[in-house]
């Protein structure tokens, strides 16, 4: 690798392959990053455009990259991003980092040849000291991943969301059940933001489900996501056993809400606690 690359913090750490390259751009606050075009997660099945998770994932990246250059460990406690345009898969992502808002908050703008793709914002604190986690069952039950088709993945190491619950809380895939997946779970003791956001798309796409039901293989998308955003107020442990819900509850913007599109909202729950929540908003094809 040339001088002054590096790989996202995910790849030296769990052991998971990086998903994209990360150098310095030209000033503080400026990364150009590039995709693995054949990431086993991003690209776990033909594509024709980098997926958004991958653009959350190089924004909140580069956010931690301005906010602690020495790799230090933060918490993501809120994010939001929007998808503008779509992003070219073998061609370079500029990000542009500024804090421009109160109580930490950062603002990425994330460009290619000069046009706006995706624009996020995200809050970071200090990890510090991790609660146990409360209210988890004993022994766990076997996690049960859903049929990978029902989540749109090739790959069945990169189903992370289990069968519901009588309650209708899908669990997700712990740390370790996650482990054979090339998308990291954790770092530095905590669930990755970027990772649930995931299980919630995966718990998106279930409700989907009537109308991929007759296809072979993969389904067709039938969404354009435009939106994705989360809540999660305190570190999660990794080693916490989470679950996911579609549940209504409102949600402060940091966008403005696009009104053709459908919006989604879940809990995340460790237990029966509710420790925060995830949102998108997708248009219908």
């Amino acid at each position: 690798m040339n001088a002054g690359h590096s790989r996202v913090p995910e790849g030296t750490r769990t052991g998971a392959r990086p998903p994209f390259e990360i150098r310095p751009g030209s000033g503080r606050g400026r990364w150009c990053l590039r995709s693995e075009s054949e990431h086993p997660f991003y690209f776990d099945h033909p594509l024709g455009h980098l997926p958004g998770l991958l653009l959350l994932d190089m924004a909140l990246t580069a956010i931690e990259r301005t906010v602690r250059p020495d790799g230090g460990a933060l918490w993501c406690h809120r994010f939001d991003v929007a998808f503008r345009a779509m992003a070219a898969i073998r061609r370079s992502i500029e990000a542009e980092v500024s804090t421009d808002g109160p109580h930490g908050w950062h603002h990425c703008r994330l460009t290619q040849d000069g046009r706006l793709v995706a624009e996020a914002v995200g809050a970071m604190s200090d990890i510090g000291p991790l609660a146990c986690p409360t209210n988890q069952s004993d022994p766990a039950p076997a996690f049960r991943p859903v049929a990978a088709a029902r989540v749109r993945k090739a790959r069945a190491e990169n189903v992370f969301l289990g069968e519901p619950d009588p309650t209708q809380r899908w669990r997700i895939a712990t740390a370790a059940e996650a482990a054979r997946a090339s998308l990291a779970p954790e770092r530095d003791g905590v669930y990755r933001p970027t990772y649930l956001a995931e299980c919630f798309l995966q718990l998106c796409r279930t409700a989907r489900e009537v109308e991929s039901a007759a296809e072979e293989g993969i389904p067709a998308s039938r969404e354009i996501l435009v939106q994705l955003g989360g809540v999660l107020p305190r570190p999660l442990p990794a080693r916490a056993e989470l679950a996911v819900a579609f549940e209504a509850r409102d949600i402060d913007l940091f966008f403005p809400r696009d009104g053709r599109a459908l919006r989604r909202v879940s809990t995340v729950y460790i237990g029966k606690e509710d420790v925060g929540c995830l949102y998108c908003d997708a248009i219908q094809l």
